[in-house]
C-alpha cells in the first residue's frame, strides 16, 4: 500500500465531534487530537494556507505514528475540524506570563471554557498553534493534563514562527511534542543519550525534519516507548506490545518505568487530579496509605530475601482489634462507580485481605456491597453504578491482624476512572522484572 493510500486510510479514522454537554464526570473512553489556533490580542488570524499547512502537519504526524507503530494504530483527528480561538491578552502579555511560568495555565483554562470541558473529562489532545509570525515564542511544548499514560487528554503548544519558516522544523517538534502529551517523557528517563538517541523524544539533531522532508534516518519509537503508548488505550485501543517483534535482537530492554510529569499538575480554575485517603487503622513498616491510589502497582510475587513488602509502593495497615481495616476516599468531583478491583498481599501471600466492604457516602454513608470470601490477591467488587465524592472500603484481615495493600482501581460503566499512573493491568504480567527501589 503506497503512502498516499495509507494516509487516506488514517484520514479516514475520525471520532465523532462532542457536542453534547458532558457532566463533570463523563470520563471519555477515547482521545483525539484536536488543532487549535489561538490568536492573541492584535495578532491577525491565520491564513487559509497557514489553516491547510497545519491540518497537513498534522496529518502527516498521524501517519509517522502509524509508521512507528508498525500499523497497529495510530492517534485519531478529532472530526470537529480545526478552532481559531482568539484570547484578550496580547503576544506581549503572554510573554510576562510565560516567565512566570503561567502562560499554559491561561491558554488551557481558555480552551477548558471554549470546549466547555475540563481536565477531568475533557476527550481531547489540543494540539496549540499561536500566532506569533515575528517572535519564536511561544517555546514547543506539551504535557498530558492528568499525567501517566491512560488518564485523559492533553496539550502542545506551539508557535506559528515555525509553521511559516522557510525550513520549518515544526514536523519533528509535532511529533515530540504530542509523545509527552500522550505520556511519554524523554528518552533520558530509560538512561539513554538524549542528543544521540534516535527516539523521537531525544534532542538529536539528525532527527531534524525540513518543512515535509524526514532526516535521512527517521526517528522512532523505542521498545521501551512503544510499551508506554500500548498503556494509553483511550489514544490507542488497538495497540499491544510484542516483545519479538518491538525489540530488535541484542536490544538490552531499559527496566526501568518511567511516566511524564504526575497528577499534580495544577491548572488554573480546575481541582487537582488527585484521590485524598486516609484511614484510622495505621501505617505501618514506613509506609504511606496514599500510595494505594495513582502509584505503580507492584506484582505479587515472592523475592528471593525479605517479605515482598516495598513501602514507597504499598500500604501496610497497624493491627485491628475489631477484625476490620478501614480506608477513606475523596475523589476531586463526585464519580459514577460500579466496580472495584483491591490489590492486596505482598511476597505471594502474606497479609491478605479475606473480606471487602464498599460504602459511598450518598446523603450519608450506604453500603453498597460486601465480600465476605475473598480468595485472590486481586480481587473484584460489582455493585449498583452510584455517584459519589466519599467512599469508604473495609478490608477484613487473616489472624495476622493486618492487610497490604498494593493498588486500588476504580470503574465505571464506561470503563476505568482515574487511573494508576502507571496502568500495570495493561502490562502482561511478568513482563517487567519487579525490581527493588
Amino acid at each position: 500500500m503506497t503512502n498516499f493510500l495509507i494516509l487516506n486510510t488514517i484520514i479516514l479514522m475520525m471520532v465523532p465531534c462532542y457536542t453534547l454537554a458532558l457532566e463533570e464526570d463523563d470520563i471519555p473512553t477515547r482521545i483525539s487530537v484536536l488543532p487549535v489556533f489561538v490568536v492573541p490580542k492584535g495578532e491577525v488570524a491565520p491564513t487559509q494556507q497557514q489553516k491547510d499547512l497545519f491540518v497537513r502537519h498534522l496529518k502527516r504526524s498521524q501517519l509517522e505514528y502509524n509508521e512507528m507503530l508498525k500499523g497497529r494504530d495510530t492517534f485519531q483527528i478529532a472530526d470537529s475540524g480545526l478552532h481559531v480561538m482568539n484570547v484578550r491578552y496580547s503576544l506581549k502579555q503572554l510573554k510576562v506570563l510565560a516567565a512566570r511560568k503561567t502562560n499554559s495555565q491561561y491558554i488551557r483554562a481558555n480552551l477548558f471554557r471554549e470546549f466547555k470541558v475540563n481536565r477531568f473529562n475533557c476527550p481531547y489532545i489540543f494540539l496549540v498553534m499561536v500566532m506569533s509570525p515575528n517572535d519564536t515564542w511561544a517555546t514547543a511544548s506539551g504535557s498530558a493534563f492528568n499525567g501517566g499514560y491512560n488518564s485523559g487528554g492533553g496539550s502542545v503548544l506551539l508557535s506559528s514562527n515555525k509553521l511559516d519558516a522557510q525550513n520549518s522544523l515544526l514536523q519533528g517538534s509535532i511529533l515530540h511534542e504530542l509523545g509527552h502529551a500522550l505520556g511519554l517523557g524523554h528518552v533520558k528517563s530509560y538512561g539513554y543519550d538524549q542528543y544521540k538517541s534516535k527516539s523521537i523524544m531525544s534532542y538529536s539533531k539528525s532527527n531534524y525534519w525540513s518543512n515535509f522532508a524526514p532526516p535521512k534516518e527517521k526517528a522512532v519509537l523505542i521498545p521501551e516507548e512503544i510499551q508506554a503508548l500500548s498503556m494509553n488505550k483511550r489514544v490507542f485501543p488497538k495497540l499491544y506490545f510484542d516483545r519479538a517483534l518491538d525489540t530488535p535482537q541484542g536490544y538490552k530492554f531499559s527496566n526501568v518505568l518511567s511516566k511524564a510529569v504526575g497528577c499534580d499538575i495544577k491548572i488554573q480554575g480546575q481541582k487537582q487530579y488527585r484521590i485524598a485517603v486516609k484511614t484510622n487503622s495505621g501505617q505501618e513498616a514506613d509506609s504511606k496509605v496514599t500510595n494505594i491510589v495513582h502509584g505503580y502497582i507492584r506484582q505479587n510475587t515472592k523475592p528471593s530475601k525479605g517479605n515482598g513488602f516495598i513501602k514507597n509502593h504499598m500500604w501496610m495497615s497497624g493491627k485491628t482489634v475489631d477484625e476490620w481495616v478501614d480506608v477513606e476516599l475523596e475523589f476531586p468531583i463526585p464519580v459514577r462507580m460500579n466496580r472495584i478491583c483491591v490489590l492486596s498481599q505482598c511476597g505471594g501471600g502474606s497479609f491478605p485481605v479475606k473480606a471487602i466492604r464498599v460504602e459511598a457516602d450518598v446523603k450519608g454513608y450506604n453500603r453498597l456491597a460486601e465480600n465476605l470470601n475473598v480468595t485472590e490477591d486481586e480481587e473484584y467488587v460489582i455493585f449498583e453504578q452510584t455517584k459519589a465524592k466519599r467512599w469508604r472500603f473495609y478490608f477484613k484481615p487473616d489472624r495476622s491482624g493486618q492487610v497490604v495493600i498494593r493498588g486500588l482501581r476504580f470503574y465505571s460503566r464506561q470503563g476505568e476512572i482515574f487511573c494508576s499512573m502507571y496502568p500495570t493491568h495493561l502490562i502482561k504480567k511478568g513482563s517487567w522484572p519487579d525490581k527493588q527501589d
